[in-house]
C-alpha cells in the first residue's frame, strides 16, 4: 500500500513496518539507508533460517512420536478385538453355573433318596 513518501509492508497481519521509499530521481538509487536496511533483512533471514531448522527438528521428533503412537494404537485395537464383551462374559457364567447347579441338585436328590428317605420311613413306623 503506497501512502505518499512512506510504504507500509505486511498489511493487516500484525507485522507491519514503515520504510522510506527509494529515491527515483536518478541519483544513487537509494536514500542512503539501503545498507542498514539490507543488514536488517540479512539478520532477519538468519533468524528465520534458525527458526525453520528448529521447526524441522521438532517435526522430526513429532514424526518419531507419531510412529510409536500408531504402533501403540494398533496393539490396543488388537487387544480390544480379542477382549470378551459383557454378553460373552454372562454367557460363560451361565454355561458354568447351570451345570454346577444341576449337579448340586442331583447330588442333594441322591443324598435324600439314599440316606434320609430310609431314616424318615423308619421314624414314621414303616
Amino acid at each position: 500500500m503506497n501512502r505518499g513518501n512512506v510504504r507500509s509492508i505486511g498489511g493487516n497481519n500484525g507485522f507491519s513496518s514503515t520504510i522510506s521509499p527509494l529515491d527515483n530521481s536518478g541519483g544513487g538509487g537509494n536514500d542512503g539507508g539501503m545498507e542498514a536496511r539490507i543488514a536488517k533483512l540479512e539478520t532477519s533471514v538468519e533468524y528465520i533460517q534458525r527458526d525453520v531448522a528448529e521447526i524441522r527438528m521438532s517435526l522430526d521428533k513429532l514424526n518419531t512420536s507419531m510412529g510409536s503412537v500408531q504402533t501403540d494404537t494398533a496393539v490396543i485395537k488388537a487387544r480390544l478385538a480379542h477382549t470378551p464383551t459383557t454378553l460373552k462374559m454372562w454367557a460363560a457364567l451361565v454355561a458354568v453355573v447351570v451345570p454346577v447347579g444341576a449337579a448340586v441338585v442331583g447330588l442333594l436328590t441322591w443324598v435324600v433318596q439314599t440316606n434320609i428317605a430310609p431314616l424318615l420311613a423308619k421314624a414314621a413306623g414303616g
